[in-house]
């Protein structure tokens, strides 16, 4: 499986999310704003002012041949205090329309749930494109060219002219911004789609069913760790990208058929390992931002409703890797004391 990690948060989600935008020729839009030389002004999300809609049309999807991608997806826990209950559901944030419904007992703690739990609301993000995208442009006279090897860059020209960009309309940006670019590339030639994940599934049942969406992080907060990162972690990621490019639409499918089919451990096991394997090949600040201080974050916010027991049902949509990879949320439960059941 190539190292397809990022779409393991929503951090990539987000960021996909900003940059999706079709036109008629299938290519990444571009305009006159620098900010938005690599998105549209406006995303293709509708939000609750918008009739309480997340949907809108998928990305052009072009497929060599056809991937089964039924099953029942996972990585599913279950935990308690009191009467109050609380589902976690491990996900990916790219999906299929074959994904639904998932295991029945996924769709039954869903439809007990009084209050859903994503890692972000996108039905309440108020989204400025450009300003996220002036947080990853370099602050002084940097450019992209500077700081990845020549070999990386030339590499990442050839990809970005196939799609109408030019090298002046990326050279301002950062890594992790382009890294972004990338994946939405990638995306217009799978049949996934960031639109049919299943974060964005189960949010868009819960606003048709007008339940209670509490947040569990902030736009805000994530796009700020992504600019945090040091630049020597930044060109590490993009570099891995640009190097495995032409194996990554593979790789999305891989990553969507070991998804579905998480209960079987086979599958469970490939995922473990190649997240494990990226989080090898970059700086250990990578990890520890995107995984370890955030499972740490999460397991605190659930411990703080446990100890509420308000009686309600929760249903947790977080990024599978928030489940597989030590500290993971339900690791820190469990050091806690509370018994954590995986159910899938």
């Amino acid at each position: 499986m190539t190292k397809t990690k990022m779409l393991l948060s929503s951090v990539t989600l987000v960021a996909l999310l900003a940059a999706c935008g079709n036109n008629d020729e299938g290519q990444t839009n571009v305009n006159a704003d620098p900010a938005n030389n690599i998105t549209n002004e406006n995303t293709n999300v509708t939000t609750e002012e918008n009739d309480n809609d997340l949907t809108t049309e998928d990305p052009d999807e072009v497929s060599a041949e056809e991937v089964d991608y039924s099953g029942d997806g996972g990585y599913f826990y279950r935990t308690a205090n009191g009467d109050t209950t609380v589902y976690m559901l491990g996900t990916i944030h790219v999906g299929h329309e074959d994904f639904y419904p998932l295991a029945p007992e996924i769709e039954d703690a869903f439809e007990a749930s009084d209050v859903v739990l994503p890692e972000i609301d996108l039905s309440s993000v108020e989204q400025d494109d450009a300003a996220f995208m002036n947080m990853g442009m370099f602050e002084d006279d940097t450019t992209l060219q500077d700081v990845l090897s020549e070999d990386a860059y030339e590499e990442l020209v050839t990809i970005v002219e196939s799609q109408g960009l030019s090298s002046e309309m990326i050279n301002q940006f950062q890594p992790w911004i382009i890294e972004s670019m990338l994946l939405e590339i990638l995306m217009m030639d799978s049949e996934l789609s960031a639109f049919e994940g299943v974060d964005m599934h189960f949010l868009q049942r819960a606003l048709d069913d007008e339940k209670e969406i509490r947040e569990l992080e902030s736009v805000e907060e994530q796009f700020a760790m992504m600019s945090s990162f040091s630049m020597e972690t930044q060109v590490q990621t993009l570099e891995e990208m640009i190097e495995t490019f032409d194996e990554q639409s593979s790789g999305l499918d891989e990553l969507a058929l070991a998804w579905i089919n998480g209960n079987d451990e086979e599958y469970r096991n490939e995922m473990i390992d190649t997240l494990e394997e990226s989080f090898d090949n970059v700086d250990e600040e990578y990890r520890t931002a995107i995984n370890d201080e955030r499972n740490i974050d999460m397991a605190n916010s659930i411990d703080e409703i446990l100890q509420e027991d308000s009686g309600q049902t929760y249903f947790v949509i977080v990024g599978a890797a928030h489940f597989l990879l030590d500290p993971s949320i339900p690791s820190e439960l469990e050091d806690k004391g509370y018994e954590v059941e995986e159910l899938y």
